[in-house]
């Protein structure tokens, strides 16, 4: 199938591959193929949050798990100490 966009389309393209929101026109084909529902896997929003997740990082803002085990044990004790805090709370 041979797709022709406009060249203000073409322009938006090239913004986001410059910006870094999109790694390829072939990712903007996907992106749009998403955007008008044709696939119902869930792939769709999937992408979407791993794009969300890349930029977070990108800006900083996020962070590399590797250990898994250690994010548990750290998520335990920000709810344990959360937990904590709303017993000892005046009411």
């Amino acid at each position: 199938m041979e797709v022709h966009l406009t060249p203000e389309q073409q322009a938006l393209i090239r913004y986001a591959v410059q910006s870094g929101r999109l790694h390829g026109e072939d990712e903007a084909l996907q992106e749009a193929d998403c955007s008008m529902g044709s696939t119902g896997t869930g792939t769709c929003r999937d992408a979407d949050a791993i794009a969300q997740a890349e930029a977070s990082i990108a800006l900083g803002k996020g962070r590399i798990i590797s250990d898994t085990n250690a994010l548990a044990d750290e998520i335990k004790r920000r709810g344990r100490a959360r937990l904590a805090d709303e017993r000892n709370a005046p009411r």
